[in-house]
């Protein structure tokens, strides 16, 4: 019998992201290799003024669970991807995250997450995000949507999370050489340029 391996041997990976979005800022992850690109609609000159809960975030890093200490079991998936979103950002405090079990995609694992916390940017609201990571031999992708709220219990209304699914869907791990959309579109910006970006220029 031969073992399926955990992770398949793709080399690349393709975001599906909404048209007319920009990015607002890109911060290097506080922990692990890699960083986070925040995209909201270019109308919006800043994620809690945005109506909704439809800003992006897109994550990239570059350590595979193996490379940052975690083993290649459930539970060490999962622990892995807590610590990534316990380390997500320092714009919130008293985070509750929230991850499902992770489940099995052609070309790696996937896991999709929930958080609650206070925000420090937005001063009296507070932040709710939801998305999806995607584990590979190569490293580690992320998707979510996210938006601001003055109710410390909100969530998102299911037209809300509809929007999104789509964007989830379409976005999924690839070979290079391969027609798949997108291909890694975003990733070599936010992997190597670990700087935050001005919305002055």
């Amino acid at each position: 019998m031969i073992a399926t391996p955990l992770f398949a041997g793709t080399d690349n990976f393709r975001f599906a992201l909404p048209e007319s979005y920009q990015p607002f800022s890109m911060t290097a992850h506080a922990v692990h290799h890699g960083n986070a690109l925040v995209m909201m609609p270019e109308q919006v000159s800043a994620p809690w003024q945005a109506s909704g809960f439809r800003n992006i975030r897109v994550l990239v890093l570059t350590d595979s669970p193996e490379a940052a200490g975690f083993s290649l079991n459930a539970q060490g998936i999962r622990a892995y991807a807590s610590s990534i979103l316990n380390n997500l950002s320092s714009d919130c405090e008293q985070a509750t995250v929230n991850v499902g079990s992770a489940v099995q995609l052609p070309g790696g694992l996937g896991i999709d997450w929930r958080r609650h916390c206070r925000s420090l940017s937005a001063d009296g609201m507070y932040l709710a995000e939801q998305g999806r990571l995607f584990f590979s031999n190569t490293g580690v992708y992320g998707l979510s949507q996210f938006g601001f709220s003055r109710n410390s219990q909100a969530s998102m209304a299911e037209a809300e999370r509809h929007w999104f699914a789509k964007f989830v869907f379409n976005s999924n791990f690839c070979s290079s050489g391969i027609n798949c959309g997108d291909e890694g579109y975003f990733k070599h910006w936010v992997e190597y340029q670990p700087v935050a970006l001005s919305t002055s220029e």
